[in-house]
């Protein structure tokens, strides 16, 4: 319509959201029983990360900063190894969770959206699926997966970055610390410059719950 009304149409490849105005697209769904709503979506000038480290995040190996940067890409391959715990009570909350099972070499995919509410994580592990959220809350990383929510506490360098249980809750409510899983876990850049990571999961008295390590790529 815009063509009959010898409006021009300049030649060559562009995107086309710009061809037309709002206006025109409003006015041809006037006559019709239709409802519109327009959202703005703020875009991330930081990410999350970036936000809590704040300094300390220019300091990260160079893949460790790609992995958590803003503008990172959403989907990371690689391979890992995966080692869960023969306890009753550790495969009771890793069927909870959803941890992989035990696997030496297995392939491994982790898709990051981010918005400004904070990053969900799906982690697959050779088709075994679990995801978390991620979001700043009071100054403070937080991590929920499905009813229980734990504190992280992150901390960056040089080396990478450390992501200790600082405090955990379940269905929103506070539980003791000493009752909490125990998590030693690291980011950093292995040798052939591969973001690599090796979180150690462990319950009170020091059984296993999960092991995994393994190394992440952009995909392609």
């Amino acid at each position: 319509r815009q063509l009959l009304r010898g409006a021009a149409l300049q030649p060559g490849a562009r995107p086309a959201h710009a061809a037309l105005e709002l206006g025109a697209y409003e006015a041809e769904m006037a006559p019709f029983a239709m409802e519109t709503r327009a959202e703005t979506l703020a875009t991330l000038d930081r990410s999350l990360f970036e936000t809590i480290l704040g300094r300390d995040f220019g300091t990260l190996p160079e893949a460790v900063r790609h992995f958590h940067a803003a503008d990172s890409p959403p989907v990371w391959q690689g391979r890992a190894r995966v080692v869960r715990g023969s306890s009753l009570l550790a495969k009771l909350v890793a069927r909870c969770v959803g941890f992989a099972a035990s696997d030496f070499d297995v392939p491994v995919t982790v898709t990051i959206e981010r918005d400004v509410h904070g990053e969900v994580w799906t982690r697959d592990f050779g088709g075994q699926r679990f995801a978390s959220h991620l979001r700043l809350t009071d100054g403070k990383l937080r991590e929920r997966f499905g009813a229980l929510d734990f504190a992280i506490g992150l901390t960056g360098g040089a080396t990478g970055i450390a992501m200790p249980v600082a405090g955990w809750r379940c269905l929103g409510l506070p539980l003791s610390r000493w009752l909490a899983p125990r998590s030693q876990a690291f980011e950093t850049q292995d040798a052939q410059g591969c973001f690599a990571f090796d979180v150690r999961l462990t319950l009170p008295f020091g059984l296993l719950l999960a092991h995994y390590q393994g190394w992440l790529k952009p995909a392609r």
